[in-house]
């Protein structure tokens, strides 16, 4: 697969393997310590995904996000942020964002996100929203049906 990650400013990712989880993946593990730097690792090798966190570009989401998106055009752009924060997914994902981490980082979680990464670029996704829904009893039909010894 085509580039790595990105881990942008000092995003503080301890003692994680995370290079060992990207080589997982068929990516390498980068860091840029600025918005210029990720353009030019985005221009030289590509870039699949990267890492951000606002609070640490001095900056809010809705601020970060669309430079982070325009420094790495085709990347997949997921914000790390504290659990404390309240982040609207809504608007973050109307805003471009791929998906969120809560800070400090965990290893199932960014191996979970990582994954979600590698099959949108790979293709494989499925959009389970996209799909339609399967026809559905109210729930006062079921319970009804249920008591009267019928099979749903």
């Amino acid at each position: 697969m085509k580039g790595g990650v990105v881990v942008l400013g000092n995003l503080s990712i301890g003692s994680l393997p995370l290079e060992d989880l990207a080589k997982e993946f068929g990516w390498t593990l980068e860091k840029a310590f600025s918005l210029e730097a990720l353009s030019n690792l985005a221009a030289e090798r590509g870039v699949a995904a990267v890492l951000f966190d606002s609070a640490d570009l001095q900056m809010l989401w809705k601020q970060a996000l669309p430079l982070v998106r325009e420094a790495a055009p085709g990347s997949l752009a997921i914000l790390c942020h504290r659990f404390s924060e309240a982040i609207p997914w809504a608007e973050l994902t109307e805003a471009g964002a791929f998906h969120s981490l809560r800070l400090p980082l965990a290893l199932d979680e960014v191996r979970q996100s990582f994954g979600f990464a590698c099959a949108a670029k790979s293709g494989t996704a499925v959009n389970l929203l996209s799909l339609p829904a399967a026809p559905r009893k109210p729930a006062a039909a079921l319970v009804m049906s249920q008591a009267a010894g019928k099979v749903a």
